[in-house]
């Protein structure tokens, strides 16, 4: 199974919890998923960790690990889904209602999707959960 990995430093952010830190990598210019992934698209990131790691502590510089197929999934629910909804409901609504309305309906159906998405954060953070490995210092 293809992996998309980044080396990164563990954090501890003001709340205390963990987090991974990613500077800008020379391989993101020859990843073959780079357009879709936010982790190449800034100099420095953070992404958010579940510490469930003995060996692992914050200033250890880890490798964090994605399957493709996983970061598919996020790719789909986040931007693709929505595309989908949008259109349906514009298309349908077009039909019975006024452009004006048809417009409105469109954009609530996105805030209510994304609402949708933001209550049902603590799932997404379970199924889209990046696995971490400390790398061995030297």
């Amino acid at each position: 199974m293809e992996e998309i990995i980044h080396i990164g430093i563990l954090r501890k952010n003001a709340a205390g919890k963990l987090e991974v830190e990613i500077t800008d990598q020379v391989e993101c210019s020859t990843c073959h998923v780079k357009g879709s992934c936010s982790a190449g698209s800034a100099r420095e990131k953070t992404f958010p960790v579940e510490y469930r790691y003995d060996d692992i502590e914050p200033g250890d510089l880890v490798s964090v690990h994605l399957s493709v197929k996983t970061a598919f999934k996020a790719l789909f629910w986040a931007y693709i889904f929505p595309l989908i909804l949008l259109l349906a409901t514009i298309i349908v609504s077009s039909i019975v209602f006024s452009e004006l309305l048809t417009g409105l309906i469109a954009i609530s159906s996105l805030v209510i999707y994304y609402t949708i998405i933001y209550l049902a954060k603590n799932y997404f953070n379970k199924e889209f959960s990046l696995n971490i490995k400390r790398l061995n210092h030297d």
